[in-house]
């Protein structure tokens, strides 16, 4: 059976069986990522038969094959997604296609280090997928993906959250058009790690639309919430205010698990203690990027 290594965040993951090795090759974002390293990997991702019927599932999540709770469901124009527990304290989860008939369910065991994925591996579910997979395999590791738009400055990565729409994109955009050496290092969820040198942020392989998938890491200078304003302005957050900021962009379905969510909460306050944040009401202009830029750098 062939088997494929992929390193994210410095973190190995093993993807094995002939059909899901040829996939997830051609996902796109994968390939800077492949490796031959060696080391012992924190999760294997594994090729399995495919379990119930779709149609039934999609209209009835109770219907998945081995879900004992629905702990969280999410829709976007492209899919329907189901994360549950089973009753051997693993987790689900289901996605459907809301524009083709392909249906991907992935089991994990309980800490992640095993995830079976069966079904029809479409490009866009499969990346859903394997991101669900690792990030659960991961946050053992003090590894978490964030929500953000994350730009290269000095060595220095810096990551701009915000709820969809508020603007993240085109402030980093403004970076590179008016600030010298900006570039981009991810633009939808890099990987952000904690380390023995402080906090990280790494490229990884989901970076939304733009095809920006960087195989290296950076030390954080700042994590900065956006919203749109009719002035610029800049504000330190103490650190209440700063949880607050940063919470919303770790995986939803964490949030719903104790076990989890203490593990997301352990790996903000290790954050929280080693970088700074901001909250920038913005106009999407050149004079908001440079405002951000004098603070943190000088």
């Amino acid at each position: 059976m062939k088997s494929e290594e992929y390193v994210i965040a410095n973190l190995p993951m093993i993807v094995e069986g002939d059909r899901l090795c040829e996939a997830v090759s051609h996902v796109a974002g994968f390939q800077p990522f492949k490796s031959q390293s060696g080391r012992e990997a924190i999760c294997r991702i594994i090729e399995d038969k495919a379990k119930g019927n779709a149609a039934e599932m999609k209209s009835d999540y109770s219907l998945i094959p081995g879900i004992d709770k629905v702990i969280y469901v999410d829709e976007n124009e492209l899919a329907a997604s189901c994360f549950g527990s089973t009753e051997d304290g693993g987790y689900v989860f289901a996605t459907f296609s809301n524009i083709e008939d392909a249906t991907l369910l992935v089991y994990m065991d309980k800490d992640g280090k095993k995830s079976y994925f069966s079904g029809d591996y479409v490009d866009y579910l499969l990346k859903f997928a394997l991101w669900m997979a690792f990030s659960l395999a991961s946050l053992p590791y003090k590894t978490v993906p964030l929500h953000a738009s994350t730009i290269l400055y000095k060595d220095k990565a810096i990551l701009f959250l915000g709820e969809s729409g508020t603007g993240k994109s085109t402030h980093t955009r403004l970076w590179r058009e008016n600030i010298p050496d900006a570039r981009m290092l991810n633009d939808d969820s890099p990987m952000v790690r904690i380390t023995e040198q402080g906090a990280m942020a790494f490229g990884s392989p989901w970076s939304g639309k733009m095809h920006c998938y960087i195989n290296d890491g950076f030390p954080i200078a700042a994590c900065v919430r956006l919203s749109q304003a009719p002035a610029n302005k800049l504000i330190k957050l103490n650190i209440p205010q700063a949880f607050t900021a940063l919470h919303p962009s770790c995986p939803p379905p964490f949030a719903y698990v104790d076990s989890l969510y203490d593990q997301i909460s352990d790996f903000l306050s290790d954050l929280l203690s080693d970088v700074p944040v901001y909250h920038l009401e913005a106009l999407p202009n050149a004079d908001a990027a440079l405002l951000v830029c004098k603070t943190i750098f000088g």
